[in-house]
């Protein structure tokens, strides 16, 4: 009897490896899920940056052609007095009738998203006025 006490008490080693392993596979599906959470996260990040710029190109514009405004868009991020989420870098070009942006994020390389405004070239994937477009 006493032995059966003295086996019963603890685990053993494959019962402790069986564990192992099982911990083992859930923290590899949870490190996969965590990467492609803030992926998405990092690309929605983008495009929020972008339709806070059109809201913010509109202003700008609406306020320059007002009386003594131009009447003209800016491609400075310090005239329309906007600050893009950490991460993520704005490229704007423009002319005298229309804007484009291209946003890319640091730590996503694989995707880049666009909008433009007006009559100018958008930078791609870009196709329709207006709206964000990703690649």
């Amino acid at each position: 009897m006493e032995s059966l006490d003295r086996r019963s008490a603890g685990f053993t080693l494959i019962e402790m490896l069986v564990v192992i392993v099982v911990i083992g596979i859930l923290a590899s599906i949870a490190v996969v899920s965590y990467g492609s959470t803030t992926e998405k996260a990092n690309v929605a990040a983008m495009k929020s940056d972008l339709r806070n710029l059109i809201a913010a190109e509109q202003s700008y514009y609406a306020d320059q052609t007002g009386a003594g405004g131009t009447g003209r868009f800016t491609s400075r991020l310090r005239d329309l007095e906007f600050s893009t989420s950490p991460g993520v870098t704005l490229r704007i070009k423009k002319n005298n009738y229309g804007w484009s942006a291209r946003a890319t994020h640091a730590s996503v390389k694989s995707v880049q998203c666009a909008v433009y405004q007006g009559s100018i070239t958008p930078y791609k994937p870009a196709t329709q006025e207006g709206e964000v477009a990703c690649s």
